[in-house]
This record gives structure tokens, C-alpha cells and sequence, in this order.
């Protein structure tokens, strides 16, 4: 049943109406055309060759001097004309969905044959994907892990239905390892507490760049979220939406931009969620019950802002998430109907720079992030399915987590002649967090580490980026480095330069190699970085079953990659594109939780962890019938590798050998959209790879395969100038039961639906 709070109240007077890769997954129509013309004569220039670099894209223009970019999708971009006995010119360009971009471009005759090209900076090589807005636009979920669950390599885990916790892992890295970002700040460092992606709503979402590889202060892979913040030209006006999905669950959410004529402009986003979460699933003995105490109540607020103050730009957001849940045991222990957590987190950012420089200035950046967690479960409780008292150890535990920070970044162009370019960014960070955790019980058996933890951060970042003309073809190199001095402890403020901190380097060197001209290119890259032990490991006792570990070493992530990237335009305006890449990642001291002779668990350094594995992805994409046919697939082998070990070469916890996905999205007319996908994966092993005598043996979670299905309807008002959007589907349309953690069934088929309503600009 759902229930209302004031969390309800608040939510309604706010909402009273209201992967894709790169390289890897087809972009929507978006043309740019113009024409190429002699700047003196006017003249038309035939045979110019346009590039548009980061998407590998090229043309040529016409006896009449015009060119076009056909099924490209929207985003940045650096388009460079290039015509024998004229000086390149270069534009920076902002391709818009639904918006067809037409160009000028007079080039000057010079007296000497130009062979550079050149290019921004900032196309610096990647290893990772993108999604795009285009790409967005086109999905079927509800939060961040239902579109970058089709991204090779990723894997997400979440603790029940809609709005439970979500985590995901990159390329068998642990989810605590991966960083988050939001419009460039950090949610967390890449070493602590993983963070929940169902806290990021989809709805204002710009793009999302997932990069797997390890990196400097993201050991485990980096996903950067930007927001449709109201700062981007192709955000609406306003938009609302109102979603319902089994079992019990509604969702609303409102978004509203506004732009003044003087440059001001401002967002609001809210967001309500509600869902009384139980669901029947079948138990390991084979019986249909219900998982009770399973309900969830969420509130999300953000509001950003841009201005120009004293010559600068100034932007600065805030944002904030409430909610309030039950806690529902793991099956193998009795049902906690009465237990409860709620949560309250908070981001804020404030950027600064100046308002007219031309390119890259420099940024200062002002960030701020809380939380505030707490469970209570009491002793004796009533378990409503059979009337009886149920005895628990008892819990009433706070969690209070505070990070705050400033970063500076400047660009500098250090060298740009003749066939070389060079560039760099220099970075500095500090960065101060704080942790308590107090259990209210007083009880010494069952307390945890009381007090305030403290960990000082002080990062000092360099990037060096460069781009050789070689003959026909470009290299382009990146080389990333970072020294980190880290302090922690208890009931005091430690300072990062102290002679007590802890001095890290860690260091990353990538490399693309491509035509000038062509659809391919490869990707080669190499990095080291660390991780240190998160409060939890290290400082804090969770219950009479967990102990924490103060002598645990940090973790030290190595890895190796290597990729070919291809696009190729075909027949009927069809494009194929496909990436195909490999990896291996080392990890020394990796930590795992053992269990002693008394069955506590305890962390604890594992000697070395690989993982070693191969991702591809291909997509076919078009205007016409089929708008889209993608799939990705990933083999991966993440194992114990402690040299002399008896419980060698054994997986380490929840990671597959193998897992992909196949969609497809068809177009019958213009407004009309039907989508499939089917997600697979092998057998999940999720036993503590047998590390000790405690552990069970060949355990695992079971394979499964999810059919979705979706159906979308756009309906455009001209009188009014409305657009709306109808989209209905259901999940798991074989209801097979299936886990993506250990004893937390998932819901089996869910139906959704769900109408959104747009004022475009």
C-alpha cells in the first residue's frame, strides 16, 4: 500500500502536472550542410575536404561548393575545411536534435601549400563510450542503469525493484571502485562507498560518458554524467511526466528552463517517487511467497544556474535527495517487517570563469556534498504472513558522511605548427571528508566506531595532450598524471602535506592512431592507479558479523587495453558501426571480506586479483524502418591470481564469463516507435572465491535472459505548440525469476507506462 509523508506532500506541491557507445550504437538524423566558397572571390570551391574529427566523419564538396553530414548525431563537435592553396579553417560546432545547421565557410587564399590540420583541443584519445542525447531520447528506462546496462562491460546491481539501490561494475572492477560524476562533481572517490545510480534521474540527463579503463583517482572506471541543466540550447522549456509500474509503484517528475534576455538563465527539477515494493518471488525450496517491508518513498531537487557577474560566468547548482524505505531481510534470514532506513544527500557546486575568454579558460571550482543514513530494527518484531514474534539482533545505527573541496584547472596550448600540436591541463584538488557512524544502542557488542573519522586529500594532476601528422594519418597521444597525499584519522583533522600522510602516484598513457581522412582507428592505453581502504574497511565495526581492519594496505590497480573502432556508411542511409576491444587488469591487495572460526566477517588484503576479457559491440542504424539494431557482448575471466594460493585461478564474487545484450528499435511511421531487448548472461559466481575454509564451494547465482519489449508514441499539439509522449511496455516478458544480487529476488514481469508532456523552445 502506498503510503503518504510529508516527503508525499512536499512532492506534490512541486509536481501538480508534471548506449549508447560512440562507436558502438547508432546516432538519430541530425544534418549539418553548408557550403565552401573563396573568401576574396566568393567564388565556390569543388573538391574541399570537410572533417569532422571526433566523429571520424569526412566529406567533399560539390561543383557548387556545398557538403553534407548525413545521420549524425547531436553533440560537439570540430569541423575542419581544408581546400589546396587556402588556409584551414576550423569551426567549433553544436549539432541539436531536430535542428538542421547550415554553414559559411570562406576560406583565404595563402601563397604557400597548407598541409596542417587542425584540430581543438580537447579531442584528446578515449577509451570509453558515450551516450548521447540523441541516444537518451531514444530509451525505454527510468534511471541511469537502465541505459548503461547496454554499454560492453557493464554490469548492474540492484538491490530489488525501481528505486532500490543500484550499482554497477566496469569490466569486473569492484562498483566501490568506480567514480561518479555530475556536471563535473564528484559523488564519490572512486575508493569509498559505491554510489546509487537510481538517485540520478534520467529525465534530465544531457549525456553520459562511461570510461572503464583504470585511471588516475577512478581505479575502477569513471562515469560523467552532464544534466540538462538549462545551460544547453536544445533544453525544453519545460516538460513533465507521470509514470506508473508493477508492482506499485508511481513516479512523477517536472522540469522548467528559464532564460533571461541578459544571458541569465536557471533550472528546476523535481522528482517523486513511490512504491510499496512487495512482490511474490519463489523461494530456493521452490515456494511462492512474498518479499515484505520492501517499500520506498523518494524525493530528488536540483536547481542550477548561470550568470555573468564582474566580467565572469558564473554557474552553480544544488541538489538534494530524501527518501525513506523499508528493509527487507535477505532470504536466508527471518522477515524484518518494522526495520527502517531513510537517507538524506546533498550535492552543491559553485564554477567561476571568465565570461568572454576564447578558449579553455581557466576554472575554479567550488564543490560540497553530504549524507545522512540511518537504520532502525527493533528486537521483536511481527511477522504479518504468520502472526508470530520474530526475535532480531537489534539495530539503530546513523551514518553522517561530509566532503567538500576546490578544484582549479587551467589549459595551456604549448606548442601548434606545422604538423605537431601539443597541449596540456593542469589540475589541483584538495578535498576534506568526514565520517561518523554511531549506534544508538550503546551496546558495546553490537556498537560500531563511534567519533569522527577524517580523511584529508590533497591531488595535484597534469595531462599532456598531443596530435603528430603522419603523412595521411594522425596520432594522438594523452598522457595523464597524478600525485596524491592522503591522511586519515580518528577524532581529528589530519592534514594532506603532513609527515603522517600517505604520498600515491598514479599515472595513465593513452594513444589513438587514424586516418586524416577515414572511419576507423585504434586505440591503445596503459595506466596505474590506487585505491585506498574506504572508512568502512578500515575503522568501523557494522555488527556483531563485521569487524573493520585499521592494517589493511591500499589497493593498486595496473591494466592494459587495446581497441579498434569503426563506422561505415552503406547503401539507404545506412550506417554500420562496431568497436571491438581487450583488457587486462591487474589489482594488488584487493580487498575481500573473509570470515573467521567464529563465522565474522572481516576485510582483508587479497595478494593480487586479474581480470582479463574481450567487449564488442555492433550497430546498424538508419532513418527509415529500422531506426536501430545494436548488440554488445563481453568474455571475461576475473580471478584469485595469488601466486602459490591454494584457492588460485577461483572467480572472484559476481562476476560472469560472459553477459551482452541485443536491442533493436523499429519505426513504422514517424511517430511511432517499438523497441526490444534481450539481456542475457552466464552464471554468476558469489561465493568469496573459496579464499577460505568457511566459504562454500562452487556457489554462484543462476543464469538468466530478460525479454523487454516497449512501444512509443510522440503526438506534437501545433496549436498549442505541446508535444506528447506515450510510452508503454513490460519487462521480463518471460516473468522467469532471476537475482542480480545474492538472495535479493527481483521482481519477475513488470508492466510500465508512462506520459510525458514538452514545451519545446
Amino acid at each position: 500500500m502506498i503510503r503518504h509523508t510529508p516527503i508525499a506532500l512536499a512532492a506534490l506541491l512541486l509536481i501538480v502536472s508534471f548506449v549508447s557507445p560512440s562507436h558502438a550504437f547508432a546516432p538519430s538524423p541530425a544534418p549539418l550542410a553548408g557550403q565552401v566558397i573563396d573568401k576574396d572571390t566568393g567564388r565556390p570551391l569543388s573538391g574541399a575536404t570537410l572533417l569532422l574529427d571526433e566523429a571520424f566523419r569526412s566529406a567533399v564538396s560539390d561543383a557548387q561548393g556545398m557538403f553534407a553530414f548525413h545521420d549524425l548525431p547531436p553533440d560537439e563537435y570540430s569541423l575542419t575545411a581544408r581546400y589546396l592553396g587556402y588556409a584551414a579553417e576550423v569551426r567549433s560546432i553544436r549539432v541539436v536534435e531536430g535542428d538542421a545547421l547550415r554553414l559559411l565557410l570562406a576560406l583565404r587564399p595563402v601563397a604557400m601549400e597548407l598541409d596542417t590540420v587542425r584540430v581543438e583541443a580537447g579531442s584528446a584519445p578515449s577509451s570509453g563510450y558515450r551516450i548521447s542525447s540523441a541516444q537518451l531520447h531514444n530509451q525505454t528506462g527510468s534511471d541511469i542503469a537502465d541505459v548503461i546496462r547496454a554499454v560492453p562491460g557493464v554490469q548492474v546491481y540492484r538491490a530489488g525493484e525501481d528505486g532500490s539501490r543500484t550499482t554497477v561494475s566496469l569490466r569486473g572492477a569492484r562498483p566501490d571502485h568506480v567514480r561518479v560524476q555530475v556536471d563535473g562533481v564528484t559523488l564519490n572517490d572512486g575508493a569509498g562507498e559505491a554510489v546509487d545510480l537510481s538517485s540520478i534521474p534520467l529525465m534530465n540527463v544531457q549525456s553520459i560518458d562511461i570510461d572503464p579503463a583504470s585511471h588516475p583517482g577512478a581505479p575502477g572506471g569513471e562515469i560523467r554524467i552532464r544534466t540538462l541543466n538549462g545551460m544547453q540550447q536544445d533544453a525544453p522549456a519545460w516538460s513533465t511526466a507521470i509514470e506508473g509500474r508493477s508492482p506499485g509503484a508511481m513516479q512523477g517528475s517536472a522540469s522548467i528552463t528559464h532564460r533571461r534576455p541578459n544571458g541569465q538563465k536557471l533550472n528546476l527539477f523535481a522528482r517523486y517517487l513511490n512504491s510499496d515494493g512487495d512482490f511474490d518471488y519463489t523461494d530456493e525450496s521452490g515456494t511462492t511467497t512474498s518479499r515484505l517491508n520492501n517499500d520506498r518513498e523518494r524525493l530528488t531537487l536540483s536547481l542550477s544556474g548561470e550568470t555573468r557577474l564582474l566580467g565572469l560566468l558564473v554557474h552553480g547548482s544544488v541538489g538534494g535527495d530524501i527518501q525513506e524505505a523499508g528493509s527487507p531481510a535477505p532470504i536466508y534470514q527471518a522477515p524484518t517487517p518494522e526495520a527502517r532506513q531513510t537517507e538524506q544527500a546533498w550535492r552543491a557546486q559553485v564554477r567561476i570563469q571568465k565570461a568572454h575568454a576564447s578558449v579553455n579558460p581557466a576554472q575554479l571550482q567550488l564543490f560540497a556534498s553530504g549524507r545522512t543514513r540511518s537504520f532502525v530494527s527493533p528486537r521483536e518484531q511481527i511477522n504479518p504472513a504468520t502472526g508470530q514474534t520474530v526475535l532480531h539482533f537489534p539495530s539503530d545505527v546513523e551514518d553522517h558522511d561530509l566532503r567538500g573541496g576546490v578544484r582549479l584547472s587551467k589549459h595551456l596550448s604549448l606548442l601548434d605548427r606545422d604538423r605537431v600540436a601539443v597541449s596540456a591541463d593542469l589540475i589541483g584538488d584538495a578535498t576534506l571528508e568526514r565520517f561518523e557512524s554511531v549506534d544508538n544502542l550503546g551496546i558495546a557488542a553490537f556498537s560500531r566506531t563511534g567519533g569522527q573519522i577524517h580523511r584529508a586529500t590533497l591531488a595535484q594532476e597534469a595531462r599532456l595532450q598531443s596530435r603528430w601528422q603522419l603523412g595521411d594519418y594522425v596520432l594522438r597521444t594523452q598522457l595523464d598524471g597524478r600525485v596524491d597525499q592522503l591522511a586519515d584519522a580518528v577524532e581529528e583533522l589530519p592534514l594532506p602535506f603532513s609527515g603522517t600522510a600517505d604520498t600515491e602516484l598514479s599515472g595513465r598513457a593513452l594513444l589513438r592512431f587514424a586516418p586524416e581522412i577515414g572511419r576507423w582507428s585504434v586505440d591503445l592505453g596503459t595506466g596505474s592507479a590506487f585505491a585506498p581502504p574506504s572508512f568502512t574497511h578500515r575503522f568501523l565495526v557494522e555488527s556483531v558479523f563485521s569487524l573493520g581492519n585499521a592494517a589493511l594496505e591500499p589497493e593498486r590497480i595496473r591494466d592494459l587495453h587495446a581497441g579498434l573502432n569503426w563506422v561505415q556508411p552503406l547503401h539507404a542511409g545506412l550506417t554500420l558501426s562496431s568497436s571491438l576491444r581487450g583488457y587486462l587488469r591487474e589489482t594488488d591487495n584487493l580487498i575481500i571480506w573473509r570470515r573467521n572460526w567464529r563465522g565474522q566477517y572481516f576485510p582483508d588484503n587479497l595478494d593480487r586479483a586479474t581480470a582479463r576479457g574481450l567487449e564488442t559491440a555492433i550497430s546498424l542504424s538508419g532513418s527509415g524502418l529500422l531506426n536501430e539494431l545494436h548488440s554488445a557482448f563481453t568474455w571475461q575471466r576475473v580471478l584469485n591470481d595469488t601466486p602459490g594460493s591454494p584457492y588460485q585461478d577461483n572467480r572472484i564474487p559476481f562476476q560472469p564469463d560472459w553477459f551482452g545484450n541485443v536491442g533493436v528499435q523499429i519505426s513504422p511511421t514517424t511517430q511511432l516507435d517499438l523497441f526490444a531487448d534481450l539481456r542475457f548472461t552466464s552464471r554468476r559466481f558469489s561465493s568469496e572465491s573459496n579464499l577460505d575454509v568457511y566459504s562454500a564451494a562452487n556457489t554462484g547465482l543462476d543464469p538468466y535472459t530478460t525479454l523487454d519489449l516497449a512501444v512509443r508514441w510522440r503526438q506534437p499539439l501545433p496549436q498549442s505548440g505541446l508535444l506528447l509522449l506515450f510510452r508503454a511496455g513490460v519487462d521480463n516478458v518471460s516473468a522467469t525469476e532471476y537475482e542480480l544480487l545474492e538472495r535479493m529476488p527481483m521482481p519477475g514481469r513488470i508492466w510500465h507506462l508512462r506520459v510525458t508532456v514538452q514545451k519545446p523552445r
